[in-house]
């Protein structure tokens, strides 16, 4: 048996209202696609390489400080709930997948969070790119998903 079919590999990312640094920088709704390829981020410095890892983790370890950074710190969630998504390649054949997702909003203030996992194979109507993280007709971020 190959090594890669017993690691979990991270197929796409997805990005949605993401705001920090005061709102100069943003992802509207960014679909990255690793296809579970090793991949660099190739960023100027101050470019945002630390923020991008540190929202990636948060859908693995919400709430996670990293680098001495606190997520509630580095992103600007009064504008609306930040939707960070990864999916992740479970095996090739048949071609499985597992979503993790993270949406950060605030409440009373302070920062919650809604957790979203779900399995899925090819072509599933719970992909990541299906995420209703917008209200369709009028196209603003919905403060928070909670599947039902």
């Amino acid at each position: 048996m190959k090594w890669r079919e017993h690691v979990a590999t991270v197929s796409k990312i997805r990005l949605a209202n993401i705001l920090y640094e005061d709102g100069q920088k943003r992802y509207n709704d960014e679909l990255f696609i690793p296809d579970s390829n090793n991949t660099a981020f190739v960023l100027e410095n101050g470019g945002g390489k630390t923020v991008l890892v540190q929202m990636i983790l948060q859908a693995v370890l919400p709430r996670h400080n990293h680098a001495g950074r606190k997520i509630w710190e580095t992103l600007q969630l009064s504008s609306g709930a930040a939707h960070i998504a990864v999916e992740w390649q479970l095996s090739e054949s048949p071609r499985r997948y597992l979503l993790t997702a993270v949406t950060l909003y605030l409440k009373a203030g302070k920062t919650a969070s809604s957790l979203y996992v779900s399995a899925y194979e090819p072509g599933d109507k719970q992909s990541i790119e299906s995420l209703p993280f917008f209200c369709e007709y009028i196209k603003w971020p919905i403060k928070t998903y909670i599947p039902r």
